[in-house]
Formats: C-alpha cells, sequence, structure tokens
C-alpha cells in the first residue's frame, strides 16, 4: 500500500439515523389521493374506550301501562293515580281493621285501655258500615270530617277531643300496614280545649268573687 492512499475499510463512515416511517401517500387508480395513516397511532387511539351516546333532551317517563303522560288526558291521568293507590294498599275491613288493631295494642297496654278504645272506635266502625264503607282504602278525610261532625252532635267537646285522638291513632296505625292513604291520619281534626278552659276559668272567678261579697256583706 502507498503513502498518502486512504484504506477504504479505515475511513469514517457516516451511517443513516433509523427514522421512523412517516405517512407516505398512495394513488387512487381514480386519481385521488390517500393518506396512509401511522399504524402505531391507530392502534393506540383504538384502544381509548369510547363514551356511550347520551341521550339528547330529558327522557318522558312513561305510565304504568307504558303510555306517554303527555298523550293521557287529565281523567286518564287520575285513573293512572287511583290505580297505583289501588296496588299499593292493602284490602281490610273496618271490623277486621279495628281487631288487628287491639290485638297489637293489647301486648303494650293494659286491659281497660283496650276496652276504651274498642268503645270508642266502636262508634266509627258503625257509621263505616252505616255509609257502605267495607274497605278502609277508600277511606278519605271527607270521610273523617263527616264522621266527626257526626259524632259531635251527642258529646262535648271533651268526648269529642278523647275520641278524635283515639282515632287518629288508629288511622296512623292503619297507614303501617298499608291499609289507608299515608298522611290521613293528620288530617283528623282535634279540637282545642283552650275555650272550654276560658270558661270554666270564667266560672270559678265568678263563683269566688260571688262568695267574697257575700262574706263581706254580713
Amino acid at each position: 500500500m502507498t503513502d498518502g492512499a486512504e484504506d477504504p475499510e479505515s475511513s469514517n463512515s457516516v451511517e443513516p439515523e433509523n427514522e421512523r416511517p412517516g405517512p407516505s401517500n398512495e394513488l387512487r387508480t381514480d386519481g385521488g389521493e390517500v393518506t396512509a395513516t401511522n399504524p402505531t397511532s391507530s392502534s393506540t387511539a383504538g384502544n381509548v374506550p369510547q363514551r356511550p351516546a347520551q341521550p339528547e333532551g330529558p327522557t318522558n317517563q312513561v305510565s304504568s301501562r307504558g303510555i306517554d303522560p303527555e298523550e293521557l288526558s287529565t281523567e286518564d291521568l287520575l285513573g293512572e293515580v287511583l290505580n297505583e293507590r289501588e296496588n299499593r294498599l292493602e284490602p281490610i275491613s273496618p271490623p277486621q281493621a279495628l281487631d288487628l288493631y287491639l290485638d297489637d295494642k293489647a301486648r303494650e297496654c293494659s286491659k281497660a285501655t283496650i276496652n276504651a278504645h274498642r268503645s270508642r272506635l266502636g262508634f266509627f266502625v258503625d257509621w263505616c258500615g252505616e255509609r257502605g264503607i267495607t274497605n278502609l282504602n277508600d277511606l278519605s278525610a271527607r270521610n273523617l270530617h263527616d264522621f266527626r261532625a257526626w259524632r259531635r252532635q251527642d258529646i262535648n267537646v271533651v268526648t269529642e277531643r278523647t275520641q278524635m285522638v283515639t282515632l287518629r291513632v288508629f288511622i296512623k296505625w292503619c297507614e303501617t300496614i298499608d291499609t289507608v292513604e299515608a298522611g290521613l291520619s293528620e288530617k283528623i281534626t282535634i279540637p282545642s280545649l283552650g275555650r272550654l278552659l276560658f270558661g270554666i276559668h270564667s266560672q270559678i272567678c265568678f263563683v269566688w268573687i260571688w262568695g267574697m261579697n257575700r262574706f263581706t256583706n254580713i
């Protein structure tokens, strides 16, 4: 080998860097251009979970018969409400409900209390029989008002209050076994004793003043 000649094996040669192949353009037969996608990016995008499509706007609820409420008239909607109420309540007659109530209360009340409740609620059971109310599911706040108006004709305000309080306890118990509409017991009006107590106080004051005047005149 002569001096000054370069050895081709000893010469520093630069190797080309490994470059990631980019997207290439392909020609279609119709003359259009198709851009090839990067297989790495497409596989990565395929692993991203897709969100389920959300419905546009609020969805309309349907009735128990599968009918849109907007397509029902007022009478039909009322019928739907009554049907759902009847399906939810357990049918029972007033005498049967009274027997179950007294049997349940016997575990925590004295015999005298049970007899008192049986006597007070007996008027209500008899009144339901006279009015044709054979199922407590049909009992309404109007019925309770009519019973109170009927019962107060023969009793004073103290007795009326006692019987209405007992009736409220009974109806409240009926709510727990799904025989009457929920909240019906709160619609029973309990008479106030304020006016009665004021009258008794006035009478006591009158007797006291009359006695003092008589004592001073002696």
